[in-house]
């Protein structure tokens, strides 16, 4: 509706953004930041099989810094990383582990490479 609309826009002032906060942590070792007046944006680029290398870049994330450390207010993709970035938007915050581990199911269990197979009028 037309006043739904104008809500959304009205969270978006010139020069600024709202970042949305939980109101609550989930259950792990996490810990909402105090609000700085920061916008942290987890930001996920396209290309493909670059996803992979995205998916291995966040596991290297959870595992390697401070559960406090990674922190994000905003996650947001273009192509395959539009596709990660609604993964990591369906598990709570502090449960990037369980979607870590279901990105690297789906790039680790494809099937894609037998796409590849002989041809033989190329003789490949």
């Amino acid at each position: 509706s037309a006043s739904d609309l104008e809500s959304f826009f009205k969270l978006f002032q010139p020069n600024e953004v709202t970042c949305p906060m939980p109101s609550k942590p989930p259950e792990k070792n996490f810990k909402v930041p105090e609000d700085d007046g920061k916008c942290r944006i987890l930001a996920m680029r396209g290309g493909g099989t670059k996803g992979a290398y995205e998916a291995g870049i966040l596991r290297g994330m959870v595992d390697l810094l401070p559960p406090q450390e990674m922190t994000y207010d905003v996650v947001e993709g273009i192509s395959i990383g539009s596709f990660i970035a609604a993964t990591l938007s369906v598990f709570e915050r502090g449960d990037e582990d369980r979607a870590i581990e279901w990105l690297e199911s789906i790039f680790t269990d494809c099937e894609g490479a037998s796409q590849w197979g002989t041809w033989p009028s190329l003789g490949v």
